[in-house]
């Protein structure tokens, strides 16, 4: 997905994004090396700009073209931005399967990110999924395609993020289970158990 902006609106954020400084406690974060988080601070001004002009389109592109040129904790930022605005406007096919294909796996994968964030992101992105008004308005084939998808990814992080991958299983059954897919979640339970 290209940023698709007009010429000046782009060279205008641009600007924005090239002469971010840091702010005092920003500086004094221990956690983060200064030029990875100088990066985060200014993708955070452009993409909360283009927010705050009503220029969702703009900061949908601009937040996928970070994720597709970029990796990491400017990657994982910029999942976060796309998921606050489908949850925003409403879109809970497209921010589910954002969180699941997109957001879960980068930021179980980070490197950058410290990892009490990293657990807090995990935690608060699968709980948004999980909560009952998302879940309403899901269709039951799609609960089982999440259903899916978060045992698979839940099996893909079993060596390297063992009480993640529980959690996974656990949402994975859930989605099964609104679903009434009792084969499905069966087959699942079988599956951790056999590991």
């Amino acid at each position: 997905m290209a940023w698709s902006g007009t010429g000046t609106a782009r060279s205008d954020l641009r600007f924005v994004r090239d002469h971010t400084e840091l702010e005092n406690a920003e500086t004094n974060n221990p956690s983060w090396d200064q030029e990875i988080l100088r990066d985060l601070v200014a993708d955070r001004n452009v993409l909360s700009t283009m927010l705050s002009m009503g220029q969702i389109q703009l900061a949908i592109d601009y937040a996928g073209s970070i994720i597709e040129s970029d990796n990491d904790a400017r990657r994982v930022q910029a999942h976060c931005y796309q998921a606050f605005i489908y949850s925003s406007v409403g879109h809970h096919e497209a921010l589910t399967s954002h969180v699941i294909d997109g957001l879960i796996p980068t930021t179980l994968k980070s490197l950058q990110i410290p990892p009490p964030l990293a657990d807090a992101l995990f935690a608060y992105y699968l709980d948004l999924i999980m909560s009952p008004e998302n879940l309403r308005q899901l269709s039951d084939s799609s609960k089982i395609r999440f259903g899916d998808q978060l045992g698979l990814l839940a099996s893909g992080n079993r060596d390297t993020h063992t009480k993640q991958a529980d959690e996974l299983a656990d949402q994975a059954a859930i989605f099964y289970r609104e679903a009434n897919a009792i084969q499905a979640e069966l087959d699942l339970l079988r599956s951790i158990v056999e590991q």
